[in-house]
């Protein structure tokens, strides 16, 4: 019989974890206007927003690997990052087999740089 020996340490880092929901805050009419749009577009805009948040700043890169993390695939998030810039959400940059650079447009992103 194996015996578990919990590192107090890592207790303690695991509490400090904070919900997403804790840390993100998305202005209220940024988010409706997102959530009007088409196909995956909304679960875009909250990735986009959430990592922008993270990293305070207004300008991410959108990796296939931050995708991963809120359920997306590339072509996906291909087609819902052209719905966004469309509708004026966000910019984008795009070069080929680069991860798109993201700026969110608008005013009042809490917890953000300006």
């Amino acid at each position: 019989m194996q015996t578990h020996v919990i590192d107090p340490a890592a207790l303690i880092r695991l509490r400090r974890r904070q919900p997403l929901a804790d840390v993100v805050s998305i202005p209220g009419d940024w988010m409706q206007r997102a959530a009007t749009l088409p196909g995956k577009a909304l679960q875009t805009a909250v990735a986009i927003a959430s990592l922008a948040a993270t990293y305070k700043t207004h300008t991410i890169d959108l990796s296939p690997q931050s995708l991963a993390r809120f359920g997306l695939q590339p072509k996906q998030a291909h087609r819902a990052l052209t719905i966004l810039v469309r509708s004026g959400l966000v910019s984008a940059q795009r070069c080929q087999r680069r991860a798109p650079r993201v700026t969110l447009i608008g005013r009042g992103h809490a917890g953000l740089a300006a």
